[in-house]
Protein backbone atom coordinates (compact mmCIF):
# COMPACT_ATOMS: atom_id res chain seq x y z
CA UNK A 1 0.00 0.00 0.00
CA UNK A 2 2.82 2.38 0.80
CA UNK A 3 4.18 1.92 -2.73
CA UNK A 4 0.87 3.09 -4.23
CA UNK A 5 0.77 6.09 -1.91
CA UNK A 6 4.38 7.02 -2.68
CA UNK A 7 3.75 6.72 -6.39
CA UNK A 8 0.36 8.44 -6.69
CA UNK A 9 -0.07 10.67 -3.65
CA UNK A 10 3.39 12.00 -2.81
CA UNK A 11 6.77 10.66 -1.82
CA UNK A 12 6.85 12.46 1.52
CA UNK A 13 3.28 11.67 2.60
CA UNK A 14 4.42 10.47 6.03
CA UNK A 15 5.59 14.00 6.87
CA UNK A 16 2.17 15.54 6.24
CA UNK A 17 -0.59 12.92 6.15
CA UNK A 18 -3.31 15.52 6.73
CA UNK A 19 -2.75 17.30 3.39
CA UNK A 20 -6.14 16.80 1.70
CA UNK A 21 -4.98 18.05 -1.69
CA UNK A 22 -2.29 15.37 -1.79
CA UNK A 23 -4.75 12.61 -0.88
CA UNK A 24 -7.02 13.54 -3.81
CA UNK A 25 -4.26 12.24 -6.07
CA UNK A 26 -5.04 8.69 -4.90
CA UNK A 27 -7.80 8.71 -7.52
CA UNK A 28 -5.02 8.54 -10.13
CA UNK A 29 -4.04 5.08 -8.89
CA UNK A 30 -5.36 2.22 -11.02
CA UNK A 31 -8.39 0.46 -9.56
CA UNK A 32 -6.78 -2.89 -10.28
CA UNK A 33 -3.79 -2.05 -8.05
CA UNK A 34 -6.03 -0.91 -5.17
CA UNK A 35 -8.20 -4.03 -5.50
CA UNK A 36 -5.16 -6.31 -5.49
CA UNK A 37 -3.90 -4.74 -2.26
CA UNK A 38 -7.36 -5.08 -0.72
CA UNK A 39 -7.50 -8.76 -1.71
CA UNK A 40 -4.04 -9.47 -0.25
CA UNK A 41 -4.92 -7.76 3.03
CA UNK A 42 -8.20 -9.67 3.27
CA UNK A 43 -6.39 -12.98 2.70
CA UNK A 44 -3.96 -12.10 5.47
CA UNK A 45 -6.85 -11.25 7.81
CA UNK A 46 -8.63 -14.55 7.07
CA UNK A 47 -5.43 -16.54 7.67
CA UNK A 48 -4.86 -14.72 10.95
CA UNK A 49 -8.42 -15.38 12.12
CA UNK A 50 -8.16 -19.05 11.10
CA UNK A 51 -4.91 -19.54 12.98
CA UNK A 52 -6.12 -17.69 16.07
CA UNK A 53 -9.41 -19.60 16.17
CA UNK A 54 -7.66 -22.94 15.59
CA UNK A 55 -5.29 -22.22 18.49
CA UNK A 56 -8.16 -21.17 20.78
CA UNK A 57 -10.14 -24.33 20.05
CA UNK A 58 -7.05 -26.53 20.44
CA UNK A 59 -6.31 -24.95 23.82
CA UNK A 60 -9.81 -25.94 24.98
CA UNK A 61 -9.32 -29.47 23.58
CA UNK A 62 -12.25 -29.04 21.24
CA UNK A 63 -13.39 -31.83 18.95
CA UNK A 64 -11.21 -31.79 15.76
CA UNK A 65 -14.36 -32.11 13.63
CA UNK A 66 -15.75 -28.91 15.15
CA UNK A 67 -12.42 -27.14 14.61
CA UNK A 68 -12.39 -28.16 10.95
CA UNK A 69 -16.03 -27.08 10.47
CA UNK A 70 -15.44 -23.64 11.94
CA UNK A 71 -12.18 -23.03 10.08
CA UNK A 72 -13.59 -24.19 6.76
CA UNK A 73 -16.39 -21.61 6.97
CA UNK A 74 -13.87 -18.79 6.67
CA UNK A 75 -13.05 -17.79 3.12
CA UNK A 76 -11.74 -14.71 1.40
CA UNK A 77 -14.78 -14.36 -0.87
CA UNK A 78 -17.15 -13.80 2.06
CA UNK A 79 -18.28 -10.35 3.12
CA UNK A 80 -16.63 -9.26 6.37
CA UNK A 81 -18.21 -6.56 8.48
CA UNK A 82 -16.12 -5.10 11.29
CA UNK A 83 -17.11 -2.94 14.21
CA UNK A 84 -15.42 -1.63 17.31
CA UNK A 85 -16.96 -1.39 20.72
CA UNK A 86 -15.81 -1.03 24.27
CA UNK A 87 -16.72 -4.19 26.17
CA UNK A 88 -15.17 -3.27 29.49
CA UNK A 89 -13.47 0.00 30.36
CA UNK A 90 -10.64 -1.95 31.98
CA UNK A 91 -9.91 -4.11 28.95
CA UNK A 92 -10.07 -1.29 26.41
CA UNK A 93 -11.50 -1.57 22.95
CA UNK A 94 -12.35 -4.82 21.25
CA UNK A 95 -12.88 -5.50 17.57
CA UNK A 96 -15.74 -7.66 16.49
CA UNK A 97 -15.95 -9.16 13.00
CA UNK A 98 -18.95 -10.80 11.44
CA UNK A 99 -18.29 -12.96 8.42
CA UNK A 100 -21.32 -13.38 6.22
CA UNK A 101 -21.11 -16.71 4.49
CA UNK A 102 -22.59 -17.08 1.04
Amino acid sequence: MAEIIYRYVRADFTNNISDESAWKKIYNAPDKAIWQIRTELKKALIEYVKETRRNELNNYHENPKKIFEQISLLNERALIVGSQKELLPIKGRSFCFTILIN
